[in-house]
This record gives structure tokens, sequence and C-alpha cells, in this order.
């Protein structure tokens, strides 16, 4: 039997959830619960333990899940979705899961995540100037991630979709000391 990835298995469930809601101020609703439950699992990370643990009866975890999710008010979707994902022995992959629906749900209303690597945080004009001029390179709105790199020396690396654009002092230098073993 052919083994699938965690990430596979994350991108089924995440479309599957996606293609659920067709209402569009539904769907912004799903998104924020989603974005509530990640953060919260990730301040909380005993809770995916407890979900995912083989000690612990379905029963009571299906009953501490539907009294979660009745104080946190989510749409009786997202409720489903986490019966599913915990009925099917997935809650061990739900950060991916949640992560991946997320993506997709941004890449969907023509957002595109980029990933910018710098050696110190951007001042508030540099971010702007950034942010433009990736929204007019890509053609649509941008969700950027910066990420501090201090082995970069300088400059930025900027990662999108399966591009990288590598303005870094370090990749200058090792160009430099390419061309000059070459010469």
């Amino acid at each position: 039997m052919k083994k699938i990835s965690k990430q596979k298995i994350a991108e089924i469930y995440a479309r599957a959830l996606l293609n659920s809601e067709k209402d569009i101020k539904e769907a912004k609703s799903l998104l924020e619960q989603m974005q509530s439950l990640q953060t919260f699992l990730q301040e909380n990370n005993k809770i995916t333990e407890y979900f995912s643990s083989p000690l612990f009866s379905l029963s009571d975890k299906k009953e501490l899940l539907d009294k979660f999710c009745r104080e946190q008010q989510f749409l009786p979707l997202v409720q489903n979705f986490l019966h599913v994902v915990l009925e099917n022995n997935r809650f061990s992959k739900i950060d991916v899961i949640i992560s991946e629906f997320i993506e997709m749900y941004m890449e969907d209303c023509g957002y595109t995540y980029v990933t910018v690597q710098s050696v110190k945080e951007l001042s508030k004009k540099q971010d702007n100037d950034l942010q433009n001029n990736l929204k007019k390179l890509l053609s649509k709105e941008v969700i950027i991630k910066y990420e501090i790199k201090p082995e970069i020396l300088g400059g930025l690396v900027i990662r999108y979709d399966d591009n990288i654009i590598d303005d870094s002092i370090k990749n200058k230098i090792s160009l430099i000391e390419k061309a000059m073993k070459g010469a």
C-alpha cells in the first residue's frame, strides 16, 4: 500500500473544507475561525496531543471537541470538519491542514504568499515600498512573511511560488568568488 505524505493529506482535507463553503460571507467567517483555531492550537499544543492520543476514547474526545466548538461559537461546518479529522485519526496533522487551508483560501482570493529574508526588520517605508513593488511584479495582492536571517549579511532574499530573488550580500560575494575562480 502506498503511503501518502503529510503534506498531501493536508492538501486533501484543506481542499475539501475550502470547497464545502460557497457563500462568500460564510467563507470569510470560516477563514477567521480557522485562523483563530490555528493560533489557539499553537499556543496550547497539549490539545493536539490529547486529540491525537490513542489513550483517550473517541467519545470523550468528541464530547470535549463539541464543548470547545460551542464555546468558540464555531460554524457547524468547522465543527463537522474537526469531527471528520478526529474520526480519521488525522488530528496530529491539524496544524498542517489548517495552514494549507489558509494558503489555499488566500490563493483562491487572488493573494500570494511571499517570504522575505533580511538581516534586520525593515522600516515602515521599506516595508510599504517592498509590498507595492511585489504587487506590481506579481500582479496580485501579497501577504509577506518576514524572517530575520543575519547570515545573509545584507540585502534581501525573496521567495514566492517556486521563485527566488536573491539580492543578498552573501549571494553577491559567492558570485564574485565564482567569477574570480573562473578568471
